[in-house]
Protein backbone atom coordinates (compact mmCIF):
# COMPACT_ATOMS: atom_id res chain seq x y z
CA UNK A 1 0.00 0.00 0.00
CA UNK A 2 2.64 2.45 0.78
CA UNK A 3 4.61 1.78 -2.60
CA UNK A 4 1.30 2.48 -4.63
CA UNK A 5 1.25 5.72 -2.47
CA UNK A 6 4.71 6.74 -3.17
CA UNK A 7 4.61 6.09 -6.67
CA UNK A 8 1.49 8.28 -7.07
CA UNK A 9 3.81 11.22 -5.18
CA UNK A 10 6.50 10.45 -7.55
CA UNK A 11 4.72 11.03 -10.61
CA UNK A 12 2.69 13.93 -9.51
CA UNK A 13 5.92 15.54 -8.60
CA UNK A 14 7.48 14.52 -12.22
CA UNK A 15 3.93 15.68 -14.10
CA UNK A 16 3.80 19.34 -11.44
CA UNK A 17 7.17 19.63 -12.73
CA UNK A 18 6.66 19.38 -15.87
CA UNK A 19 3.80 21.50 -16.01
CA UNK A 20 5.51 24.38 -14.18
CA UNK A 21 8.65 24.19 -16.91
CA UNK A 22 5.93 24.03 -19.91
CA UNK A 23 5.19 27.68 -21.06
CA UNK A 24 1.25 28.98 -21.14
CA UNK A 25 -0.43 27.68 -24.50
CA UNK A 26 -1.54 25.18 -26.52
CA UNK A 27 0.88 22.93 -25.72
CA UNK A 28 0.60 23.60 -22.01
CA UNK A 29 -3.28 22.37 -22.19
CA UNK A 30 -2.11 19.50 -23.90
CA UNK A 31 0.61 18.03 -21.38
CA UNK A 32 -2.34 18.63 -18.39
CA UNK A 33 -4.94 16.74 -20.51
CA UNK A 34 -1.73 13.72 -20.61
CA UNK A 35 -0.52 14.02 -17.04
CA UNK A 36 -4.23 14.11 -15.62
CA UNK A 37 -4.92 10.73 -17.81
CA UNK A 38 -1.79 9.19 -17.11
CA UNK A 39 -2.31 10.08 -12.86
CA UNK A 40 -5.69 8.46 -13.50
CA UNK A 41 -4.52 5.36 -15.57
CA UNK A 42 -1.71 5.11 -12.56
CA UNK A 43 -4.72 4.97 -10.13
CA UNK A 44 -6.68 2.77 -11.80
CA UNK A 45 -3.67 -0.13 -12.47
CA UNK A 46 -2.99 0.16 -9.01
CA UNK A 47 -6.58 -0.16 -7.93
CA UNK A 48 -6.04 -3.25 -10.27
CA UNK A 49 -3.41 -4.94 -8.52
CA UNK A 50 -4.73 -4.56 -5.31
CA UNK A 51 -4.83 -8.03 -2.95
CA UNK A 52 -8.60 -7.26 -1.16
CA UNK A 53 -7.90 -10.16 1.06
CA UNK A 54 -5.05 -9.05 2.76
CA UNK A 55 -7.22 -5.47 3.16
CA UNK A 56 -9.98 -7.00 4.29
CA UNK A 57 -7.91 -9.28 7.06
CA UNK A 58 -5.75 -5.81 7.69
CA UNK A 59 -8.86 -4.27 8.30
CA UNK A 60 -10.42 -6.77 10.32
CA UNK A 61 -7.17 -6.74 12.57
CA UNK A 62 -7.81 -3.23 12.84
CA UNK A 63 -11.38 -3.73 14.29
CA UNK A 64 -10.03 -6.36 16.97
CA UNK A 65 -7.81 -3.87 18.59
CA UNK A 66 -10.36 -1.21 18.85
CA UNK A 67 -12.41 -3.48 20.20
CA UNK A 68 -9.82 -4.32 22.66
CA UNK A 69 -8.94 -0.90 23.53
CA UNK A 70 -12.41 0.29 24.16
CA UNK A 71 -12.33 -2.57 26.50
CA UNK A 72 -9.01 -1.72 28.18
CA UNK A 73 -10.22 2.06 28.34
CA UNK A 74 -13.68 1.23 29.63
CA UNK A 75 -12.12 -1.36 32.43
CA UNK A 76 -9.61 1.47 33.39
CA UNK A 77 -12.26 4.32 33.76
CA UNK A 78 -14.56 1.92 35.55
CA UNK A 79 -11.76 1.39 38.25
CA UNK A 80 -11.17 4.99 37.88
CA UNK A 81 -14.61 5.91 39.20
CA UNK A 82 -14.85 2.92 41.88
CA UNK A 83 -11.34 4.20 43.44
CA UNK A 84 -12.56 8.05 43.36
CA UNK A 85 -15.65 6.71 45.24
CA UNK A 86 -13.65 4.39 47.72
CA UNK A 87 -11.91 7.13 48.62
CA UNK A 88 -14.43 9.06 49.09
CA UNK A 89 -16.28 6.54 51.42
CA UNK A 90 -12.47 6.45 53.20
CA UNK A 91 -12.23 9.88 53.87
CA UNK A 92 -15.64 10.39 55.37
CA UNK A 93 -14.75 7.54 57.89
CA UNK A 94 -12.00 8.56 58.73
CA UNK A 95 -13.26 12.71 59.04
CA UNK A 96 -16.03 10.92 61.02
CA UNK A 97 -13.89 9.44 63.01
CA UNK A 98 -11.63 12.16 64.36
CA UNK A 99 -14.41 14.07 65.00
CA UNK A 100 -15.84 12.01 67.65
CA UNK A 101 -12.29 11.53 69.25
CA UNK A 102 -11.16 8.28 67.65
CA UNK A 103 -7.02 8.26 66.80
CA UNK A 104 -7.11 6.36 63.31
CA UNK A 105 -4.19 4.59 61.65
CA UNK A 106 -6.17 3.63 58.58
CA UNK A 107 -9.29 2.98 56.79
CA UNK A 108 -10.04 0.93 54.00
CA UNK A 109 -13.54 0.80 52.15
CA UNK A 110 -14.56 -2.04 49.67
CA UNK A 111 -16.51 -1.10 47.49
CA UNK A 112 -19.47 -3.30 45.21
CA UNK A 113 -21.37 -2.78 42.04
CA UNK A 114 -25.10 -2.86 42.11
CA UNK A 115 -27.33 -3.87 39.73
CA UNK A 116 -29.03 -0.57 39.52
CA UNK A 117 -25.56 0.78 38.42
CA UNK A 118 -23.52 2.64 40.90
CA UNK A 119 -20.83 1.51 43.35
CA UNK A 120 -21.74 1.39 47.05
CA UNK A 121 -20.13 0.74 50.18
CA UNK A 122 -19.53 -2.88 51.05
CA UNK A 123 -16.80 -4.01 53.64
CA UNK A 124 -14.75 -1.90 56.17
CA UNK A 125 -11.69 -1.94 57.92
CA UNK A 126 -10.56 0.38 60.53
CA UNK A 127 -7.23 0.46 62.36
CA UNK A 128 -7.36 2.79 65.42
CA UNK A 129 -7.41 3.39 68.85
CA UNK A 130 -10.38 4.78 71.21
CA UNK A 131 -12.59 4.18 73.93
CA UNK A 132 -15.56 1.68 72.88
CA UNK A 133 -18.23 3.96 73.12
CA UNK A 134 -16.86 5.85 70.45
CA UNK A 135 -15.88 2.95 67.97
CA UNK A 136 -19.59 1.66 68.76
CA UNK A 137 -21.01 5.09 67.68
CA UNK A 138 -18.95 4.97 64.83
CA UNK A 139 -19.83 1.91 63.93
CA UNK A 140 -23.88 2.70 64.04
CA UNK A 141 -23.09 5.99 62.53
CA UNK A 142 -21.57 3.12 59.45
CA UNK A 143 -24.59 1.44 59.78
CA UNK A 144 -27.08 3.69 59.05
CA UNK A 145 -25.59 6.37 57.06
CA UNK A 146 -23.93 4.10 54.60
CA UNK A 147 -25.35 0.87 55.19
CA UNK A 148 -22.37 -1.22 55.92
CA UNK A 149 -23.89 -3.56 58.61
CA UNK A 150 -21.71 -4.46 61.37
CA UNK A 151 -20.94 -8.21 60.10
CA UNK A 152 -18.94 -6.55 56.93
CA UNK A 153 -17.52 -4.02 59.39
CA UNK A 154 -13.74 -4.96 61.20
CA UNK A 155 -12.27 -2.64 63.46
CA UNK A 156 -8.79 -3.62 64.64
CA UNK A 157 -6.84 -1.90 67.89
CA UNK A 158 -3.07 -1.24 68.75
CA UNK A 159 -4.45 -1.14 72.15
CA UNK A 160 -7.09 -2.04 74.88
CA UNK A 161 -9.03 0.17 74.62
CA UNK A 162 -10.85 0.75 77.63
CA UNK A 163 -14.43 1.31 77.91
Amino acid sequence: MTGIIRQLCYFSIFAGAILTLTPEGQVKKILQLLCTASLLLTVAGQIRTLDLESFAMEKAKIREQEERFLESSSAVQERMNRLVIQNAYETYIWDKAEQLGMDVQSVRVKVKWSTEGYWYPYELHVTGQGKESVVLTLSDLIRTELGIPEARQEWSRNEQVEG
